[in-house]
């Protein structure tokens, strides 16, 4: 247990539209229920730079980041799960949610110079070299995983494999399509493998990501800057797939993964399923005629509709006997000083899987 405040080095968006800055912010000692970590890891993801341009409401700066690998430093009274020296992972979301349960308290607030500042994810923030959460966002590690690759299971492999087995729950021997083929993509990519779909469609502009789905299990390859990627989808899959999951979030693709659904053989079997797990940067456009005829299905996936204490275990399984390469998702470091750099490579395309921030040990 810690007896005073705690000064740390964070990223700060000062305020939209401005760059991120690096500078010290102080944490109070954790209250009840809180858990303060040192982060050892963390990844950097899409959603961040949507934040990075959406403005707060309460206008205040923003703490960013919402996954990483850390150690427990001290924990607040009625924190039970993990101990002091504990490896755990923070994630947004709740580590065991039940029906009913109340969403969790407000953490206790940062301050930057002298002053309250916001964290972008309702009370996690990881792109800090310290961070204190609610207890609910923090799940132990039960096995020996390299932190950098840890880091990226509170995000980027619980959505994209988490919407392959539990929001979609795709029978084994499916066709599937994953429009995207990032982090989040190439981890629905390794789960349709456990699956094993057959075929698995990776779509993508850049050949190079479609090369590293590849790695991950894909078994049909379609660059849509040089093809009709539906009419190849249909194509390849008898009509269209069983399973498409947009990890891309746009009006084109998510209209593009419907289109790409497989159609009802009426009175037969229903039609395919398009799943959205992207996170959606405005308004789509749907053909809503496709979707009647054909008897299709259009399915959101918050975070891979996970129960961290749940599937979490799932995911090491699958890292320790080779079905998640997890070493070839993580595709760039970066250490905290750069994370200005880090947004920008991924805002351009140009990092193929999963970026983190290491922090010094």
């Amino acid at each position: 247990m810690t007896t005073g405040p705690t000064t740390t080095r964070a990223a700060i968006l000062p305020e939209v539209g401005r760059s991120l800055i690096i500078d010290h912010i102080e944490l109070p000692p954790p209250g009840p229920g809180e858990v303060l970590v040192r982060n050892l890891a963390s990844g950097i993801c899409h959603s961040q730079l949507h934040q990075l341009r959406a403005p707060q409401p309460n206008g205040r700066p923003l703490l960013l980041g919402h996954e990483a690998a850390s150690e427990v430093i001290a924990i607040g009274a009625g924190v039970t799960h993990v101990a002091v020296g504990q490896r755990v992972l923070l994630t947004w979301h709740r580590r065991d949610a039940q029906p009913g349960d109340a969403q969790p308290p407000a953490t206790s607030e940062a301050l930057w110079q002298g002053r309250p500042i916001a964290d972008a994810d309702d009370g996690i923030y990881t792109w800090s070299e310290h961070s204190l959460v609610r207890q609910e966002y923090v799940v132990p590690i039960t096995t020996d995983i390299p932190t950098d690759l840890a880091s990226v299971i509170g995000c980027a492999v619980m959505t994209g494999a988490g919407a392959v087995i539990n929001t979609a729950d795709v029978p084994v021997e499916s066709s599937a399509a994953v429009i995207g083929v990032g982090g989040v993509g190439l981890s629905a990519v390794a789960a349709l493998a456990v699956r094993d779909a057959d075929p698995i469609i990776a779509i993508d502009l850049d050949s190079d990501k479609l090369s590293l789905a590849k790695q991950f299990g894909a078994t049909v390859l379609v660059n849509a800057r040089e093809e009709d990627a539906t009419a190849r989808v249909r194509a390849a899959s008898s009509g269209g797939c069983d399973y498409v999951f947009d990890c891309i979030g746009h009006s084109t693709t998510t209209r593009q993964a419907l289109e790409m659904a497989r159609p009802a053989e009426w009175t037969v079997r229903r039609g395919g399923t398009a799943v959205l797990v992207g996170w959606p940067t405005g308004d789509a456009s749907i053909n809503a005629l496709d979707l009647i005829v054909g008897e299709k299905q259009l399915l959101g996936s918050a975070g891979g509709s996970v129960r961290p204490e749940r599937d979490f275990p799932l995911f090491y399984e699958w890292y320790q006997d080779g079905r998640l390469d997890l070493a070839a998702l993580v595709t760039a470091r970066w250490p905290l000083s750069q994370v200005e750099e880090a947004t920008n490579q991924l805002m351009n395309g140009d990092v193929l899987g999963r970026g983190v921030i290491v922090f010094d040990s």
